[in-house]
């Protein structure tokens, strides 16, 4: 028998590299990558503080009108924040919308990000 999910990709491509550098108070905003299937942020130097990632949740719907809720958590929430360490690779679906919370820290954030497409 031959499943769907049996096949394998006969290419994976990187469609584009980048550096990203954001100083104290700088930050990144609300976004998404089209035309790829993943993306990926390396996170070459990442000091306390230097904010997080957040990603929303895609169903836009949710976001218009949605059950009150007596409490958040990963299930309910919208949004999900990840704080970021030195070494640290993120790699997730291009639709995702995501965001970087402003740098509070006195160093530079660098991240390394990619694009990946699968063919």
């Amino acid at each position: 028998e031959h499943y769907a999910w049996d096949c394998k990709p006969e290419k994976i491509k990187i469609t584009g590299m980048w550096s990203v550098i954001n100083k104290k108070n700088s930050y990144n905003v609300r976004h998404f990558h089209p035309k790829c299937n993943l993306s990926a942020a390396y996170y070459v130097k990442a000091k306390e503080n230097c904010g997080k990632i957040k990603f929303f949740d895609p169903t836009d719907q949710k976001s218009m009108q949605s059950p009150f809720k007596k409490k958040l958590n990963i299930l309910s929430s919208e949004v999900a924040d990840f704080t970021p360490e030195e070494g640290d690779l993120l790699i997730f679906p291009s639709y995702l919308h995501h965001s970087v919370e402003q740098n509070l820290s006195e160093d530079e954030r660098i991240v390394i990000s990619f694009n990946i497409k699968i063919i």
